[in-house]
């Protein structure tokens, strides 16, 4: 290390009151231990922590160990001894001699602490999916994934796996699958599994080589989007393994994604040069188009159930505020819920209606047009199955966004069920955030609750509520949320074997730093053989 925080090390005379300072380098120089007129100390001017001693006599410095593979780690001196740890081992070391000698100890231990132990997964859950129908979910906890019964049921560790991390399960809408993510290969890969456990788990990617952040089926329970640490978003066909790159930011991963109804649309964020805007990409074509600009900040895309439209978040208010300590502006509540119409004959719902007068003078809306009678014609039949194609038109599309009537503030969490738009807003003073929904037909805000986050189960009808540790599946809230009857997580039982965690633990570790450290070239450090140096000490 030669950054601004190295260590120097400095005496300081009592009588004199002067200080004289013995090392000089760019290294870190740390632990010193005066033996006799020799202060021993810890020094990485040549790469690897080893002892140096420095002559109060002579103020000469010289190198006493040689350790190249690991640092010199814990020095104590007492006497003309100096012990350390090195590489996994105990030494001391004569002052006079200088010659380290490798203690040999030996332990009588029935090592209780690398015993399997039971741990309780549900203090640490990580997410939870509803199944389509609402009667299960499942969650991802402390590294394995669990199948839980919303009221009364069989609570079943589908992975148990203490070597291996699962993380993000999600259920597919159809119910037929839940899927996930796991190092189970030693590189993180989405994983999955027939719901009812008929057959054993199968990996559906392999090569990603890099962190997966998170997974979200297609509404039609044939693909899964998801984005990575390489900045661009994928989707893999579930039955054929076969990876389609949708985007690729040159800034930071793309996060915030949506379907259309159909399957046949992505809504995603790319953080671009400017502000981050949102685009849609056409799977049948394979191109994208914006739909926001680079003069806001715009996220949090999702379709409307019906596609008609597609809700987002915006940062377009400016009404700064004067600070109380300086002679200072700053722009806060920036954010509010816009909506865009995907076709251009699509009316607004803000939009002012225009009735019409009927023959007996009476105004009758215009959208309140008489139901046909009898039975369906093939031409309403074929109009309910067109509903469910998407049609966007992107020529102009940015002059169709219109704000909804919230007040600027923090918003996020988008979800719509009907004509109505569930989202959270977060508290900008770092209070709890709180559940609201929007609805279009009636045109007004209604709050849920506060510390309450909402997940629309995939049939629309029901909705996942969490409060704090709590959660429980209610019918789509119209009132505030009391969580009455909850998802009883206490089986959520785990038997651990530590020193298989330990080494997966190391494992990601590695990972982490290789995918998230700033150089893709680690500064030259050969990180793979990084990995083989360190990993021989794990117990």
């Amino acid at each position: 290390y030669e950054g601004g925080m190295a260590d120097d090390i400095r005496i300081f005379d009592f009588e004199s009151g002067n200080v004289e300072k013995i090392t000089d380098t760019r290294a870190q120089e740390i632990c010193p231990m005066w033996a006799g007129d020799d202060i021993f100390f810890l020094s990485d001017r040549d790469r690897t922590m080893n002892l140096f001693v420095y002559n109060t006599v002579t103020k000469e410095t010289a190198k006493v160990t040689n350790f190249d593979t690991y640092d010199i780690k814990f020095p104590s001196c007492s006497g003309d001894q100096i012990v350390f740890e090195n590489g996994g081992y105990i030494y001391k070391m004569n002052t006079r001699t200088r010659k380290p000698e490798k203690v040999t100890i030996y332990i009588a231990d029935d090592f209780e602490s690398v015993k399997k132990v039971t741990k309780d997964a549900s203090e640490r859950i990580t997410m939870v999916s509803p199944s389509p129908d609402g009667e299960r979910v499942v969650i991802s906890a402390r590294g394995d994934i669990f199948d839980l019964p919303v009221k009364e049921g069989v609570t079943r560790n589908l992975t148990a796996t203490s070597g291996v991390h699962e993380r993000n399960a999600q259920w597919s809408p159809d119910g037929e699958n839940i899927a996930w993510v796991s190092d189970a290969g030693g590189e993180f890969e989405i994983w999955m599994q027939k719901a009812d456990r008929s057959v054993p788990a199968r990996r559906i990617t392999k090569d990603q080589n890099t962190y997966i952040f998170g997974i979200r089926w297609s509404p039609d329970s044939r693909n899964l989007l998801y984005t990575t640490k390489k900045n661009d978003l994928r989707y893999v066909d579930v039955a054929t393994g076969r990876i389609t790159v949708v985007d690729k930011s040159p800034k930071s991963p793309m996060y915030s994604t949506s379907w259309s109804p159909d399957s046949k649309w992505i809504a995603f964020v790319r953080s671009e040069v400017g502000f981050p805007v949102i685009r849609i990409y056409n799977m049948e074509t394979a191109k994208s188009q914006e739909v926001t600009d680079k003069w806001y900040s715009s996220g949090d895309p999702v379709f409307s159930e019906d596609g008609k439209y597609l809700f987002f978040t915006s940062e377009r208010d400016f009404n700064p505020v004067y600070s109380q300590t300086e002679w200072n502006h700053a722009y806060v509540d920036m954010g509010r819920i816009y909506l865009v119409p995907l076709a251009k004959d699509t009316p607004s719902p803000f939009a002012a209606s225009d009735d019409r007068i009927s023959e007996n003078g009476e105004a009758v809306p215009a959208a309140e047009n008489p139901p046909a009678r009898g039975r369906k014609t093939a031409v309403t039949k074929a109009a309910e199955n067109d509903s469910k194609n998407v049609r966007i038109d992107f020529e102009g599309i940015n002059d169709r966004i219109v704000s909804l009537p919230v007040r600027p503030g923090n918003y996020g969490n988008l979800q719509t069920a009907g004509d109505k738009i569930f989202y959270s807003a977060f508290s900008r003073s770092g209070g709890q955030s709180g559940a609201k929904y929007f609805d279009l037909k009636e045109k007004k805000e209604v709050e849920l609750g506060s510390g309450i986050t909402l997940t629309l189960v995939p049939s629309g009808k029901k909705m996942l509520a969490r409060q704090g540790n709590r959660y429980a599946v209610i019918p789509l809230p119209s009132t505030k949320v009391e969580l009455k009857e909850t998802i009883n997580t206490g089986d959520m039982k785990v038997m651990v074997d530590l020193s298989e965690e330990w080494e997966n633990i190391f494992n990601e570790s590695w990972r982490q730093m290789r995918d998230f450290f700033y150089d893709p070239g680690m500064h030259g450090v050969d990180w793979k053989k990084m990995h083989e140096k360190y990993s021989v000490l794990l117990p």
